[in-house]
């Protein structure tokens, strides 16, 4: 369909707007579906694996691994595996 010179070859106009998805839309949304799938999927795993019940992590289980002693516990291990010796002592506050 050409309309003043441009083609449409993606959209059917219609009175409503396009009445078709433009490529690749769908596929998105496929994928993350997918992705959803797939960590029900390994919990499931863990769960029959190690013989344990499910149980909930909370809703500051996010805050608890992101925090920042989480984000230090981390870095001061990497710099050890690394083989700096790391010692954490709080900056003081410039007067």
């Amino acid at each position: 369909m050409t309309v003043l010179g441009r083609t449409w070859d993606c959209f059917e106009i219609g009175f409503s707007g396009p009445t078709r998805r433009a490529p690749g839309v769908r596929r998105d949304v496929q994928k993350a579906v997918g992705a959803i799938r797939h960590d029900i999927l390994i919990a499931y795993w863990h769960i029959v694996h190690d013989n344990t019940e499910y149980r909930e992590l909370g809703a500051e289980w996010m805050q608890r691994r992101r925090g920042v002693d989480a984000q230090q516990k981390r870095l001061v291990a990497q710099l050890e595996k690394l083989g700096l010796k790391v010692t954490d002592e709080a900056e003081q506050p410039a007067a």
